[in-house]
Order: structure tokens, then C-alpha cells, then sequence
């Protein structure tokens, strides 16, 4: 597997490449906790990134549970009209640049065609604060000054 931005996936010379990026990095920030916690199905969460990654065709038309490849079948999960109608709505106000700044969104395609493209997401690495590096360097300083004085003795 090699590891690609969702552009690559959906094809970086699409023109609609950086919207579908931007609305699957949408999808993660708003359900991906809940598919953690089990508050939603996997397969109300796995519908969601494929109508994105392999159905939408840069229309907010193209987004429905019964366009392409997608047809609506019980295992898809009983979330995901509920959620395709969230994306929906909030389409609009979904500017092409948006990108998670609680996730990383990055997705793992098979080189060989042997296997089907994964998503990977992973939390963003929290930012200390700078309390936490004072801290840190206050710690760092009273054990050199301990060790200094000790040495002298």
C-alpha cells in the first residue's frame, strides 16, 4: 500500500478533486467519533466515504443513497440517510479548502489492484501549551542549578 491524500484517490485531475477532499475531511470531523464509540454503524461510516470517493462526480445531485455504484441495501447501516442528508445540508457552506484540524485524513492505496483503497485517520498531535514548556524548562533549570550547587559541595 502506498499512503495519498484523498486527492490522489479521487483523482488529481478531477476539478473537483480539493471539494471531495474537503467533504470527506467534512464526514470525518463530524462522524468519525461516533463510528469510534460505536454510536453509528461501520457501514453507515464506510457508505459515507465511498458515495464520496467513488460515486460523487463534483454535483451535490450526485450525492444520494441510489446514484452509481451505491444502492440502498439493509447492510448500509441505518445512519447513513440521516448522515447523507447532514452532508447535504451543510454542502453549501462547505468551503473546497476545508480540512480536519482534529483528524488527518490520508488513504492507503494498493498497488497492485489486488485490494480495495483504505482510509486511514488519525488524530492531529495536540499543540502544548505554552504553560506546559515553561514548565518544562522551569523542571529543566532547578535540576541544573540542583545539580550545580551539588557539585560545589
Amino acid at each position: 500500500y502506498d499512503v495519498v491524500g484523498a486527492a490522489t484517490v479521487i483523482a488529481a485531475t478531477s476539478t473537483f478533486a480539493n471539494r471531495t477532499e474537503a467533504l470527506v475531511n467534512w464526514v470525518v470531523d463530524h462522524y468519525y467519533t461516533s463510528f469510534v464509540n460505536q454510536s453509528i454503524t461501520s457501514y453507515s461510516f464506510n457508505q459515507m466515504l465511498w458515495e464520496l470517493t467513488g460515486d460523487y462526480d463534483g454535483t451535490l445531485a450526485s450525492l444520494s443513497s441510489s446514484a452509481g455504484h451505491i444502492q440502498t441495501v439493509a447492510s448500509l447501516g441505518p445512519q447513513f440517510p440521516t448522515m447523507l442528508d447532514d452532508l447535504k445540508g451543510a454542502y453549501a457552506s462547505i468551503n473546497d479548502t476545508y480540512r480536519s484540524t482534529s483528524f488527518s485524513v490520508h488513504f492507503l492505496v494498493d498497488k497492485d489492484s489486488a485490494y480495495q483503497n483504505m482510509a486511514l485517520v488519525t488524530p492531529v498531535p495536540a499543540v502544548p501549551e505554552p504553560s506546559t514548556y515553561l514548565m518544562m524548562f522551569g523542571g529543566v533549570g532547578a535540576l541544573m542549578v540542583w545539580r550545580r550547587r551539588r557539585v560545589q559541595r
